[in-house]
Formats: structure tokens, C-alpha cells, sequence
């Protein structure tokens, strides 16, 4: 298991304890068609082979919600709000990574890059 699949891992068992539920997002491109045989170098041969995409660029590697009880007005009643969580190990955020964050946060979701499972609980309870 890489370090960014493990930390993946640890990040959403914690998130979990406090609540939260993560699912990973995939994000990127991949080919898509009719299998039509397998090569002897254990290539796969597709007919109307088409790229597809999937995701959109920038989102976070995780996203679900963390439940909030709301306040006076709506007393008991439980909402979802919006948790995305960017998972690094050594390397820096992207533009578009950044902008997804940001877009999040300004909206009334939790968003933010997590490092560790603390970074990420902090995120989940709006402390950064």
C-alpha cells in the first residue's frame, strides 16, 4: 500500500469516529469500449475504444458530509453538510484543488488539504 493509500485509509477511519462519512472521488481519464481479446503481453484489445472522463478536475480526493443538527428554527432537525478532504503526503495542491476547496467553504461546506487524520478531524469540526 502507498503512503497516500494508507493515510487515505487512517483519514477516513477518523473522519468516521467523529461522524463524518468519506468516499473517494476518482478523478481523471480512462479508456472504455468493447473488450475484444487479450494480447500474449496482457494487453487488452477494445473495440470502439473511446476515452471517457470521469470527476471534475480539481475535486478533492474524498467527499461526503458530516451531520449537523441546526439551530432554534429547525430544532432536531439534522442536515448534511458538504466534506471534501485533499489528501497529501508530500506534495502541494493544485491550482484547481485550491479553487475546489475554496468554492466549498464559501458555499457552507468543510473543505481543506489534511496530512494527517488530525488535520482532517480539525477540517470536519470547521477549525481549519
Amino acid at each position: 500500500m502507498t503512503p497516500a493509500a494508507r493515510l487515505t485509509n487512517e483519514i477516513r477511519v477518523a473522519v468516521s469516529k467523529v461522524g463524518g462519512r468519506l468516499f473517494g472521488v476518482t478523478v481523471g481519464k480512462f479508456w472504455a469500449g468493447f473488450k475484444v481479446g487479450t494480447l500474449a503481453n496482457g494487453d487488452t484489445v477494445l473495440r470502439n475504444a473511446r476515452i471517457v472522463s470521469g470527476g471534475i478536475e480539481g475535486m478533492s480526493d474524498l467527499a461526503g458530509w458530516i451531520p449537523v443538527v441546526v439551530t432554534q428554527d429547525m430544532v432536531g432537525t439534522t442536515v448534511a453538510i458538504r466534506l471534501d478532504i485533499e489528501v497529501k503526503t508530500t506534495d502541494q495542491p493544485t491550482t484547481k484543488q485550491l479553487g475546489w476547496i475554496d468554492a466549498v467553504n464559501k458555499n457552507g461546506g468543510r473543505a481543506g488539504i489534511a496530512r494527517t487524520p488530525e488535520d482532517a478531524v480539525r477540517i470536519v469540526r470547521g477549525e481549519g
